[in-house]
């Protein structure tokens, strides 16, 4: 059993996927290493910031929508950290590395966001 999320954004496990948004969370916050994952609980109700990455960070990662909105920012922002992060990865993340995957889910959510559809994680 794994994640799936639409428009070929991402297929694997969960914990590739926790890894993933790891790595982004290192270059997107790189002052608060303690990563995503320790915020208040609370943080994961609302996006503390402008930041498109907190669409990912903040949302489950077993269900819901990113909704169209959310999903130009995201592949833009996606893009532009891709150059900093890593090119290899490991288990489920290892065909791509995490630079590829982040391409990939930018793809995916160009690919949704012309299309009016939201990205579903499931």
């Amino acid at each position: 059993m794994g994640l799936d999320v639409t428009h070929g954004c991402w297929q694997g496990s969960y914990s590739a996927f926790n890894r993933f948004r790891d790595a982004l969370w290192r270059v997107t916050y790189p002052e608060n290493p303690g990563g995503w994952q320790n915020m208040p609980s609370g943080a994961f109700k609302a996006f503390p910031s402008d930041e498109p990455m907190d669409y990912l960070f903040y949302h489950s990662d077993c269900e819901g929508d990113l909704e169209v909105w959310m999903l130009q920012p995201l592949a833009d922002r996606l893009e532009a950290i891709a150059t900093a992060l890593p090119a290899d990865g490991t288990g489920h993340l290892a065909r791509l590395g995490i630079r590829g995957t982040a391409l990939q889910f930018a793809k995916g959510c160009r690919e949704a966001a012309a299309a009016g559809e939201s990205v579903e994680l499931y």
